[in-house]
């Protein structure tokens, strides 16, 4: 099985997680265009530096003035809508690898909820920690930084299960030196 990369976390990672699919190659290929489109893309990438190398699902993907509202830091984008923390790993060779970031920011929110492939909160934990072990085999020393899971409407069924991969991820963070969660909407413990 493999085993977390640092030290301070003793907790093993699963060596798969299980999930329910009829045709993994269809659930794996079903962002193939998003894919395709930023290998293309990356083969006329002449400057791969950057500020800031976003991975995430359609809360950055949609974000459409992430260029703009960053400037004058120089963003690559590798989103997807929809994709879970397995399509970034299962992707990660387009998505991930190759560039030259100044840091990493992660928004991945799709792994939850009451779909058949979703997972429970320790297995999405744990992908979490294989994506950033691949991160920081790749990138040694480069920040990253991890946006927490948001309350919206369509998820109010993954309230509890966010809550929790959110504080498992902010303790995390709090003991792995490079790694910083950030709250994107208030901590639950902060009253208004």
């Amino acid at each position: 099985p493999l085993t977390a990369q640092h030290t301070p976390d003793r907790t093993p990672l699963s060596a798969s997680i299980p999930y329910e699919r009829t045709d993994d190659t269809q659930w794996f290929r079903r962002f193939q265009d998003d894919i395709d489109a930023y290998a293309k893309e990356n083969a006329q990438l002449t400057d791969r530096c950057c500020d800031v190398l976003f991975l995430g699902s359609s809360s950055i993907h949609l974000w459409h003035n992430i260029y703009n509202d960053l400037a004058p830091l120089k963003i690559i984008r590798r989103s997807y809508g929809g994709s879970t923390l397995r399509d970034q790993i299962y992707n990660y060779d387009v998505v991930a690898r190759g560039y030259r970031p100044r840091q990493i920011a992660l928004y991945i929110e799709n792994d939850l909820g009451n779909w058949p492939g979703a997972v429970g909160p320790g297995e999405c934990y744990d992908l979490f920690r294989i994506l950033i072990g691949m991160l920081r085999q790749d990138y040694p020393g480069v920040p990253i930084r991890i946006l927490s899971f948001k309350p919206a409407f369509a998820k109010m069924d993954q309230l509890h299960d966010q809550k929790i991969v959110n504080q498992l991820l902010r303790e995390y963070a709090d003991r792995t030196e490079g790694v910083t969660f950030i709250y994107i909407t208030p901590p639950p413990d902060v009253q208004r």
